[in-house]
């Protein structure tokens, strides 16, 4: 993008937020909260570009924390277990990070992040417990966020990959006669996460009628088809575990609904496949393991050497430019060290060290859990959708470190957060 443009968004964007924060009446949280997702597409833009932080996400967001954030006060959920594995998190990345042997910006960017993203789950989930509204608004926002995405890739197809919000294009998008296509994210790969995730999203049940309900239908369509275009294998595979889940346990309609729309997309893939990139990727599964197995042997190594606070967050390119130097690209003849080992739980093993790696995942796996159990006591199928949507993201999440993309950060947190206040608003105190 050019650097006119790119800095004439940002400065557009800030605007737009401190003029709503000074000046608009009502609850301010809620305002932040939809401002977040109006205007996702902008979230993980670099304020500092030369230096790729803080993303306008952490900048508004830690601002809005220090100066605009609203106490409620309606408090109906026991956060103890939350408390226990954020603080837990906390320390060990502490931790990791004092004892590292490398530490750099990325250090600080991380550390960043994770804080603001925490504090926009925290915020989601009182909000939602506040105003039982406010969850359907976020699945309304959450809709959107596709829709703009749709309309990006769309652009995309007919003017070129080179339309981008990043800095540079990603080389996964060239694969030999077709392109895969990002959207407004910068990698295809996580392009296809958020696809899959939000393919759940657009299944979740509305009270709508008319035109509405038939465009939340053609929805689903439209997103595995984009799907397909961003040749995420990991990606389509996750969405498929989450489709087994909801065929298997949800109602009969979805069944008949699920089937129905892939007898569809098989026979446009019949006829289009020399057109889509899924079906024609430069490189075999067997190839893209081969290379994939010869990087996590290198990160069981690094984590074997620190298994408990690993080698610091936001750490792992600048380690193993020092003890893994093999672990590059080259892109225009320019030399590009690994910032992940191309698997996204190895990433956070190898930084977090076990005892980090085990807090972070119990603040998504015990979500689920509880999910689980709320879906046999009341067969609420919103709550399995959710719990379909994360599973199709941490099976995506074995090919790449999709968390350093903010939005994908942003868009799972949501999740996780509407997955933890579903219960709450129709059982009193449910956890416990």
């Amino acid at each position: 993008m050019n650097h006119q443009i790119y800095y004439f968004l940002e400065i557009t964007l800030i605007l737009i937020y401190a003029s709503l924060m000074l000046f608009s009446k009502g609850n301010k949280n809620k305002i932040f909260i939809e401002y977040v997702f109006l205007s996702y597409p902008f979230m993980a833009m670099n304020l500092l570009p030369s230096y790729g932080y803080p993303t306008m996400f952490d900048l508004i967001t830690i601002s809005f924390i220090v100066l605009f954030y609203q106490t409620n006060e309606r408090t109906t959920f026991s956060k103890k277990w939350y408390q226990f594995f954020i603080i837990l998190l906390i320390l060990s990345v502490l931790i990791g990070t004092i004892y590292a042997q490398v530490n750099s910006a990325s250090t600080i960017a991380s550390m960043v992040q994770y804080f603001s993203i925490i504090a926009f789950v925290k915020l989601i989930i009182d909000e939602c417990i506040f105003n039982e509204k406010l969850f359907n608004v976020i699945i309304s926002y959450m809709r959107m966020m596709v829709w703009a995405s749709l309309f990006f890739l769309l652009a995309q197809i007919i003017i070129g990959p080179e339309l981008t919000f990043a800095k540079s294009i990603n080389q996964n998008i060239f694969q030999g006669e077709v392109f895969r296509y990002p959207s407004y994210f910068q990698d295809p790969q996580k392009y296809a996460q958020f696809l899959s995730a939000c393919f759940f999203i657009s299944i979740v049940p509305t009270k709508k009628e008319g035109l509405v309900k038939w465009i939340n239908f053609l929805l689903p369509i439209l997103i595995i088809l984009a799907l397909l275009f961003t040749g995420g294998r990991a990606a389509f595979l996750g969405l498929l575990s989450g489709l087994v889940i909801v065929v298997l346990l949800g109602m009969p309609q979805y069944r008949i609904g699920i089937i129905g729309v892939f007898i569809a997309l098989f026979l446009i893939a019949s006829n289009f496949s020399q057109k889509i990139p899924m079906f024609n990727r430069t490189s075999t599964v067997d190839e893209s393991y081969e290379f994939r197995a010869l990087v996590w042997s290198d990160a069981i190594d690094i984590w074997k050497e620190h298994p408990y606070f690993g080698i610091g967050i936001g750490n792992y390119a600048g380690y193993v430019a020092v003890h893994n130097p093999d672990q590059y690209w080259i892109a225009d003849n320019e030399i590009t060290i690994f910032d992940h080992p191309e698997n996204g739980y190895l990433k956070l093993l190898t930084e977090f060290g076990i005892v980090g790696f085990v807090a972070l995942f119990a603040c998504i796996i015990y979500p689920v859990y509880m999910g689980i159990s709320y879906f046999f006591k009341t067969k609420d199928i919103t709550t399995l959708i959710l719990i379909a949507a994360l599973i199709s993201w941490l099976v995506g999440f074995v090919t790449v470190y999709s968390l350093g993309d903010v939005r994908i950060a942003i868009l799972i947190g949501s999740i996780l957060a509407l997955l933890i206040v579903r219960p709450i608003n129709d059982i009193e105190n449910y956890y416990e």
